[in-house]
C-alpha cells in the first residue's frame, strides 16, 4: 500500500461522515418510493365515492356532525373492501378530485381522514360538477361495473354542469349513480330528494335517506350487495417506506470509517 495513503484517510473519513449525517436526516424524513406501475388481474368493481364538503355538512343533526359521520362510515366501508378499485371526490361550490381509483386503501383512508370544511369553496353544492367529475375518473375504466355513491345534505344549486347533464352522461358511460341524502332536518336550506331518486333511477342506481350513522352504514353496504362483480386490471402506482435504504447506507457508511480509522489507519507505515 502506498506511503502516501495515510495522508487521505483524515479526507475520505470525513466525508464518509458528511454522507452518513445526511442520510441519515433524510431516512428521518421518512421518504416514500413510487413504485412503477403494475398490472394486476383482480375481480373488483371501479367506484367513486363523491362526498358533500358545503357548510352544512357540519350539521349536529347527526353525532357528531354529518361529515365526520360520513367520513367514519366511509373508512369503514373501505376497510372492509378487499379487490375493489376506489377513488373519491369532494365537491362544495366545485367539484374535485380527492384519490384517483386505488387499491392502495391505506392513501385513500388516510386522504379521506385528513378532510375538514373549508379546506374547499362551501358555500353552495355542484352537484353536477361532482357527478361530472367523478365520471371523469371512470371514463376509461375496463370494469363491468363502475359506479359513483353520491353523498349529499342539500340541492343542486351551482356548477356549470347540471345533474341532468350528468345523468345522461353517466348512462351514455353505463356508470350507476348511487344517492344518498343525509340528514335529519334540512334547517331552512334547500333539498331535493326527488332530483337524487331521478339520478339514481336512471342509471340504474339506488337512492337511500340516512337520518343517522346507522342508516348511512347501511345503505353502504346495501349498495356494495347491488354491484356486479368483474375482472379489472389494475395499474395504479404503490407506495413504500424507503426510510431503511437511507438507514443502512447511513450505517454501512460509518462501518467503513470506523474500519479505516481503526484498522487500516494504524497499519499504513
Amino acid at each position: 500500500m502506498p506511503r502516501g495513503f495515510r495522508t487521505y484517510i483524515p479526507a475520505v473519513s470525513t466525508g464518509f461522515r458528511t454522507l452518513a449525517v445526511a442520510l441519515l436526516f433524510l431516512a428521518l424524513a421518512r421518504p416514500q418510493n413510487m413504485h412503477e406501475r403494475v398490472e394486476t388481474d383482480t375481480e373488483g368493481v371501479d367506484l367513486v365515492l363523491t362526498l358533500d364538503m358545503s357548510g352544512s355538512m357540519a350539521e349536529v343533526d347527526i353525532n357528531p356532525n354529518r361529515l365526520e359521520a360520513a367520513k367514519e362510515v366511509m373508512l369503514d366501508f373501505i376497510s372492509r373492501r378487499k379487490n375493489d378499485r376506489i377513488g373519491a371526490v369532494i365537491f362544495g361550490e366545485n367539484a374535485y378530485t380527492l384519490c384517483p381509483l386505488t387499491l392502495d386503501y391505506s392513501v385513500l383512508s388516510s386522504m379521506i381522514a385528513d378532510l375538514s370544511l373549508g379546506v374547499i369553496s362551501d358555500k353552495a353544492t355542484a352537484i353536477g360538477n361532482a357527478v361530472g367529475v367523478s365520471l371523469n375518473r371512470l371514463r376509461k375504466s375496463d370494469a363491468k361495473s363502475k359506479a359513483i355513491i353520491l353523498l349529499t345534505d342539500g340541492a343542486s344549486n351551482a356548477g356549470n354542469i347540471s345533474p341532468e347533464q350528468a345523468t345522461n352522461f353517466a348512462k351514455t358511460l353505463e356508470v350507476h349513480i348511487y344517492t344518498i341524502l343525509v340528514g335529519q332536518n334540512d334547517k331552512g336550506h334547500a333539498i331535493n330528494p326527488a332530483l337524487l331518486v331521478q339520478m339514481a333511477e336512471e342509471t340504474g342506481g339506488a337512492y337511500f335517506r340516512a337520518t343517522d350513522k346507522r342508516e348511512l352504514a347501511s345503505s353502504f353496504h346495501k349498495i356494495l350487495n347491488a354491484l356486479e362483480k368483474s375482472r379489472i386490471e389494475d395499474k395504479g402506482a404503490t407506495y413504500a417506506e424507503a426510510m431503511g435504504k437511507y438507514l443502512l447506507l447511513a450505517l454501512l457508511l460509518i462501518a467503513v470509517d470506523l474500519l479505516l480509522v481503526l484498522v487500516i489507519a494504524r497499519r499504513v507505515p
